[in-house]
């Protein structure tokens, strides 16, 4: 298949081309990283493919809306805790 029909293709079914559908995952999987809180944002570019860290803060800035540095690491909710029972307890 020619690489040329593929993209038309692609297009067709997508309405974006294979390299936007690339970027997307690629800053997808940024943010999911960026949101762990283990990494910091130069490290999450280079993993991400992005040679260059002010490329990426660009292109992720122009598909989420905001930089990669405001994106929060998303807090895990706690065990909950035991509630205490409104009923005392008189075992004598």
């Amino acid at each position: 298949m020619n690489k040329a029909y593929l993209g038309r293709l692609f297009k067709k079914q997508t309405g974006i081309t294979i390299d936007q559908y690339i970027i997307q995952i690629r800053i997808r999987n940024a943010e999911n990283m960026l949101q762990s809180g283990s990494y910091k944002v130069h490290e999450v570019a280079e993993q991400c493919g992005f040679s260059d860290v002010f490329h990426f803060y660009k292109l992720f800035r122009a598909t989420r809306g905001f930089s990669p540095s405001r994106c929060k690491p998303i807090k895990q909710n706690p065990k909950p805790r035991p509630r205490k029972s409104a009923v005392p307890n008189d075992k004598k």
